[in-house]
């Protein structure tokens, strides 16, 4: 408690008058609100010179394609998609149908809304993910974290996703809302904001049915939150299992009530999946693992190497290094984030065909990893002012 922390400015030898800056709030304030104008702006500059026009959104076989015609259906024929005469098949977002109508619902067949909706959609996810790392960061690195999450931002989502009809910004923003209220529920004890942690990652799910696996570990986490506080309620369980059942029933009804069948998923990729768990070497794993580290080439040639991922995760690795050899140091929020990077590695790994999707694959849980590599930062200061501290 009565140890003070070192700062990396002072660890490092920065100098007092920066110092002072990085540690305004109203300075983070002030580049939070910058950013989401200038990119909001460069959004409509982008969408009105260079983007694609409906009709142009609509021909095609490709996932983009296929959610504008679907949109479309949407807004024209009713909810179910009745285009989709079958259970429906793909692609895998079959909430981010729902999102595109919407817009085209409220401003007519056009484009631009929608992605100016997904970039304003990428600033909250940023503004999401470093609310959620802030107070695990000393004053002057929050500024670099803050920093560095809008180049992450710049060149994996906006450059190449944020003006596509693709789910990976609603799945951004709602994944990163729903790590945000998971850390402030446990961080403050709140049980309707857990509640609301509950909805968002159900939610996320409808957008990326590859995050299944994260309503079990939720659960899990609740229980185990909950036993070691010595405030297990059944009840409130009952609540949070109830909220995931009812939203996994969304797909089959819909199914159900279009084809008579009761079918969960969308089933596109979903041989694929089974194909690769059975007939995966290890050897394909690991090219699997190295693509989600940011080493691309080998499976996808068309994309060169993110050394920016390579140095995120050295960090993370650092970080992971320092907290087991201090266990009793490691709080309880720290301990699900690492659980949600290990379980979205799997998924990723074992099941998932990442080289198709480019490196939208990764994108979700990049920007947690990407907090716990400035954690590491924060400790790699430490070590070095100890160090270099006379004796």
């Amino acid at each position: 408690m009565g140890r003070s922390r070192t700062t990396v400015c002072e660890a490092f030898g920065g100098c007092y008058g920066f110092e002072v800056i990085m540690k305004t709030a109203r300075i983070q304030q002030v580049l939070l609100v910058l950013f989401i104008l200038t990119m909001a702006v460069i959004s409509v500059f982008r969408s009105y010179h260079y983007g694609p026009t409906i009709a142009e959104a609509v021909d095609g076989i490709d996932d983009w394609n296929r959610y504008a015609r679907q949109a479309l259906d949407i807004k024209h024929n009713g909810i179910l998609i009745g285009s989709v005469k079958g259970p429906y098949f793909g692609p895998g977002g079959f909430l981010y149908n729902y999102f595109i109508a919407l817009f085209f619902i409220v401003f007519g067949d056009t484009l631009a809304p929608v992605f100016l909706a997904q970039t304003i959609l990428l600033c909250l996810s940023v503004v999401a993910i470093f609310r959620t790392f802030k107070d695990f960061l000393s004053k002057p690195t929050q500024f670099l974290f803050l920093c560095t999450l809008f180049v992450f931002a710049t060149a994996d989502v906006f450059v190449n996703y944020s003006h596509k009809l693709l789910a990976e910004s609603l799945g951004l923003f709602l994944f990163s809302m729903y790590v945000y209220t998971y850390v402030m529920s446990i961080r403050l004890h709140q049980d309707r904001t857990l509640l609301l942690s509950t909805g968002f990652i159900c939610l996320t799910t409808l957008v990326r049915p590859s995050m299944i696996p994260f309503l079990p570990l939720h659960i899990g986490l609740i229980v185990l939150y909950q036993v070691r506080r010595k405030e297990l309620s059944w009840q409130r369980i009952t609540q949070h299992s109830a909220l995931i059942a009812a939203s996994l029933m969304i797909i089959p009804m819909r199914n159900f009530i279009v084809a008579g069948e009761w079918t969960f998923l969308p089933t596109e990729g979903s041989f694929n999946s089974v194909q690769q768990l059975v007939h995966s070497s290890f050897s394909d794993l690991v090219l699997k693992l190295a693509f989600c580290l940011g080493y691309l080439p080998p499976l996808n040639p068309v994309f060169k190497i993110r050394f920016h991922w390579l140095i995120m995760w050295a960090g993370y690795f650092y970080f992971c290094y320092y907290q087991v050899r201090n266990l009793k140091t490691v709080r309880f929020r720290e301990f699900s984030l690492h659980a949600f990077i290990l379980i979205y590695l799997i998924v990723s790994v074992v099941f998932v065909t990442v080289q198709s999707y480019g490196y939208r694959s990764m994108l979700l849980i990049n920007f947690v990893v990407l907090g716990f590599s400035f954690m590491g930062l924060d400790v790699l200061g430490r070590r070095v002012r100890s160090i270099s501290k006379p004796q």
